[in-house]
Parts: structure tokens; C-alpha cells; sequence
């Protein structure tokens, strides 16, 4: 029995075509995965750093890119990183330079 006969439903999804071609010697999806994380630049971020206290005893640490009272008026952008990750996240720096570009 094959994945057709099993799954009528999902062959008859059409497929969409993909212009994405991997750099080469990256086609292994492990390399893909593991390749920004050791190219990617550092972002030349220093941080301003503010600690919120809660009621509860536990704290909050904010990162701004700047002192918030001269950028009082700038747009902001929250970014949130996952319970395992940290402000010097290789994929936290990532996004914090695109979004300064």
C-alpha cells in the first residue's frame, strides 16, 4: 500500500512550485538549520537596560536600543524571545538588525 492509496486526500492537494534553490553545498536541511547561527553577524546593539519589579518579587529585564526618554516619539517594536533564549540570542540580534535596517 502506498501514501496514495492511504492519503487520497492530501495527493490530490496540487503542489505549488518553489524557486528556492539552497547555496550550494547547503541542500542538507541540517546545514540550513545549523548555517545562520554561525554566519550571523552580531549586532553592534548596546543596550540600555531597565528592570521592572513586581509585585510578586519577580522582576522583568527591557532592552532598549536607546535611552526611552529621547526616543519618546521613535516607533517600537516588542521582541519577545522564547523561555530557553536570552537579549544575546544569535536569532534575538537577527531581528533586532532588521529591524534597524
Amino acid at each position: 500500500m502506498n501514501i496514495a492509496q492511504l492519503f487520497p486526500e492530501v495527493v490530490s492537494i496540487p503542489m505549488l512550485s518553489s524557486t528556492f534553490r539552497p547555496l550550494r553545498g547547503a541542500d542538507n536541511p541540517h546545514v540550513q538549520t545549523l548555517l545562520p547561527r554561525l554566519i550571523r553577524r552580531r549586532a553592534r546593539l548596546q543596550p540600555v537596560w531597565q528592570q521592572l519589579d513586581l509585585p510578586d518579587g519577580d522582576f522583568v529585564d527591557l532592552a532598549w536600543s536607546e535611552a526611552p526618554q529621547g526616543a519618546r516619539y521613535k516607533p517600537r517594536v516588542v521582541l519577545f524571545h522564547g523561555q530557553e533564549g536570552s537579549f544575546h540570542s544569535p536569532y534575538a540580534h537577527g531581528l533586532l538588525q532588521a529591524c534597524r535596517e
